[in-house]
């Protein structure tokens, strides 16, 4: 994602390479994710539960699971203003592909 043009890393992030468990990143457009480094089989990709990022997610067939402001969630999230104490979207993208094509879909979002 370093290399990636619309996105930077988020300035909540206080080192480099964000924190063992997480990496967030905020496009040019405010919009925010982050990668959930604890599952080293999937590509875990936390973001704000908005009716069109479920619809992205069910078009391509992607898994996700919701979780309301009271269910419990990486308490490094919490750092993330746009996300601290918000409903957000785990998705659980299939491959490398299915990730960059969900963060390809952010950058054209206004």
């Amino acid at each position: 994602m370093k290399s990636h043009p619309f996105f930077v890393q988020h300035p909540a992030e206080t080192k480099a390479d964000g924190t063992k468990y997480v990496s967030a990143f905020r496009g040019k457009n405010g919009r925010v994710f982050a990668f959930d480094k604890a599952v080293e089989c999937k590509f875990p990709m936390w973001m704000s539960d908005e009716q069109w990022m479920r619809e992205l997610l069910a078009s391509l067939d992607v898994p996700f699971d919701c979780y309301p402001p009271e269910r419990g969630r990486n308490s490094n999230l919490k750092k993330l203003p746009e996300f601290k104490d918000k409903a957000l979207l785990r998705a659980f993208p299939q491959s490398e592909s299915e990730a960059k094509t969900i963060i390809e879909c952010v950058t054209r979002l206004p």
